[in-house]
């Protein structure tokens, strides 16, 4: 253990000092007393991570730049984030590698709002008790590089309008310097509207009493993660959250296409905007959805639902299909699966799926499944067993699925041994390997469900793709497992390009 000072002159914005001060507890359990020369107004940020504000610190801190390279697989470990390069650099101490202290430094949790005196506290739940509930925070116009990160005001006008028409609570337009425009509405507020100003203290109440918050890259949305607010980032052509935010569990941050995106997206929750600019009443729907229940994942995992909501309901929309079929509605059919397989197995869902993903971000052509169904059994600590007999197929899924750890477990596996020799029960079979111009698909996925059939129970189910109906009957891969199936006691519970099958008799209107 160190028992050495570290003295720092840190003068630097909102975002900045409230992601610097949460690596202030990694040196202070290590030993280190920790002295902050800072602007008045952050002060609060750097007392509440347990730091001594002091005049005339000997060193300044300017922050170091790492490349932006773009990790080879999905990143656990802060490759290329502004505050991770920083950690163990001088003028700090080393006190380990980065990579190693970054799941501690985006777990750390500092909390402002425990040094908010109680008459700035009431104060602004007076104030925000004039407006309706819930109340959003919009935060539109940043402080640097404005042109880059800020919403045109044209875009901005149209948010508020449809923000106001989704929802009936209030906005509360966050500009100090009258830069946002302006909207006459009864549940419109401007800062200027509130009595007494906002200091940064009665900042970080505002966010602590709000619903949500709205932001793009500035001082605000970093600021919000010193909070447990839900919010929302906004991040503009050139400005993208892994590079210069924490993953966090309460945001969603919505980007434009990019390929960095595809290796970040899980930790930080990123969903992505079409086209180059931002429609106003797209972003209103998501940020809306951050207002409401999930839809497949538990409630505390609300960003990373919306997430799963975008997937399903976007990337895996009308597919052009095969042969078997012009059009696949792998949209419909993972939602109804994913929402039934919650209800009836809310914690540790067990997936086995035949045949895994083998082609990048396949989500109209194939739907993506392996790391689907990794996403969402990683948020309800369930397990993915994917099988697999090609080799090749199997290094690439473990690659796209490393996110999700101990999660998913990819098998180079005949799919017939693999289920003949498991042991533990199937909560979601789902029946995809091979192709259906390969002779006999039909009677291998037969094969495979009478393999585990032992290891299904009342309220399994199981999901064939590739398996559209036809002329009077299903064909491709269930063309003889749905028949099998239906003589022995489970019924088709939706029937499109997929059949979703059930035990008959297992219908509950709460599912």
């Amino acid at each position: 253990m160190s028992s050495q000072t570290i003295s720092l002159r840190f003068h630097h914005g909102l975002g900045d000092c409230a992601n610097f001060a949460r690596m202030i507890p990694l040196y202070s359990e290590r030993g280190y007393r920790v002295q902050i020369d800072c602007t008045p107004d952050k002060a609060i940020l750097f007392r509440a991570a347990g730091a001594e504000i002091v005049d005339a610190a000997p060193v300044v801190h300017d922050w170091f730049y790492p490349p932006e390279d773009v990790p080879a697989q999905h990143d656990r470990r802060g490759t290329g984030n502004k505050s991770a390069g920083n950690l163990s650099r001088s003028p700090l101490p080393d006190i380990g590698s980065r990579f190693d202290l970054w799941q501690d430094y985006c777990q750390t949790r500092v909390r402002p709002i425990e040094l908010v005196a109680e008459p700035d506290r009431s104060d602004i739940a007076r104030w925000l008790d004039r407006l309706p509930r819930p109340v959003v925070l919009l935060h539109t116009i940043g402080n640097t590089d404005q042109r880059g990160k800020s919403l045109p005001n044209e875009l901005t006008e149209s948010l508020y309008r449809e923000l106001l028409d989704r929802t009936e609570g209030g906005l509360v337009l966050l500009d100090w310097d009258r830069r946002v425009p302006r909207l006459a509405h009864g549940r419109v507020r401007h800062l200027d509207d509130l009595p007494g100003g906002c200091s940064t203290e009665r900042m970080m109440a505002l966010m602590d009493q709000a619903d949500l918050l709205v932001g793009v890259d500035s001082g605000p949305l970093h600021a919000c993660g010193l909070t447990d607010t839900p919010s929302v980032g906004l991040w503009r052509p050139g400005h993208y959250p892994a590079r210069y935010a924490l993953p966090d569990r309460n945001r969603l941050n919505i980007t434009v296409p990019d390929k960095r995106n595809r290796y970040h997206r899980g930790p930080w929750r990123i969903i992505e905007h079409p086209g180059t600019e931002f429609a106003a009443g797209r972003l209103a729907d998501w940020i809306a959805s951050m207002l409401g229940p999930p839809r497949y994942l538990p409630e505390h995992e609300l960003a990373a639902d919306i997430q799963m909501r975008h997937w399903i309901g976007d990337w895996c929309r009308g597919g052009t299909g095969n042969s078997l079929s012009t059009f696949s509605d792998r949209n419909h059919s993972f939602d109804v699966t994913f929402r039934r397989l919650s209800a009836r197995h809310p914690w540790n869902p067990r997936i086995v799926e035949t045949g895994c993903i083998r082609a990048e971000e396949d989500w109209p052509g194939a739907g993506f499944f392996s790391y689907l169904a990794g996403h969402y059994v990683s948020h309800r600590n369930g397990q993915l067993d994917s099988v697999d007999l090609d080799p090749g197929h199997c290094d690439f899924a473990r690659t796209w699925c490393a996110e999700f750890g101990r999660h998913v477990r990819v098998h180079a596996s005949d799919s017939l041994a693999y289920l003949n020799n498991r042991q533990e029960p199937i909560d979601l079979l789902y029946c995809d390997s091979l192709d259906t111009y390969e002779p006999n698909h039909a009677a291998h996925a037969l094969a495979e469900v009478e393999a585990a059939m032992p290891l299904l129970h009342e309220s399994s189910l199981i999901l064939f793709d590739d398996s559209p109906w036809n002329a009077g009957a299903i064909t491709g891969k269930a063309a003889r497992a749905v028949p099998w199936l239906l003589d022995h006691g489970w019924r088709i519970r939706y029937a499109g390009y997929q059949v979703l099958l059930e035990k008959d008799g297992n219908h509950h209107a709460s599912d």
